[in-house]
């Protein structure tokens, strides 16, 4: 009876760890407590911020300022405010001009949303301006 003790144990252990390494797999699949942030942009390590060091000039910097500063604006009016994508990227004796679509959420539950045009223009010191035109779709 002793040896069939001893497996009983060994195989209850080995049960209980093989349920632990699946719940721990699973646990990037929870959602956040209500404790955590939700996503990263509420830590701060979106990287929607312009690039400092000056890696990446020109062009891909002035895309990175728009986008963050078109996030910025739609946070105005809905709390998750997320680019769909950046439509057109033009040079002009002003800098550059940016044309993208942006999507506004009153939540990351609600599946309903609304997309905005918006319109940016960057130059060597930063945005100059942002602009949301009127919503295009409104998708339930």
């Amino acid at each position: 009876m002793r040896n069939f003790s001893k497996i009983g144990m060994t195989l209850g252990l080995a049960a209980m760890a093989i349920g632990a390494a699946s719940a721990q797999t699973r646990r990037g699949h929870e959602r956040p407590s209500h404790r955590e942030p939700i996503n990263e942009e509420e830590e701060g390590l979106s990287g929607d911020a312009p690039s400092k060091t000056g890696v990446g000039r020109g062009k891909d910097n002035a895309i990175t300022a728009c986008v963050a500063e078109a996030k910025a604006e739609g946070r105005r009016f809905a709390r998750v405010a997320e680019i769909h994508k950046v439509d057109t990227v033009r040079r002009s004796g002003r800098g550059w001009d940016i044309r993208g679509t942006l999507i506004l959420r009153s939540s990351y539950r609600h599946l309903s949303r609304e997309e905005y045009g918006f319109r940016c223009r960057a130059d060597a010191q930063g945005v100059a301006d942002v602009v949301l035109d009127d919503a295009l779709i409104i998708i339930n």
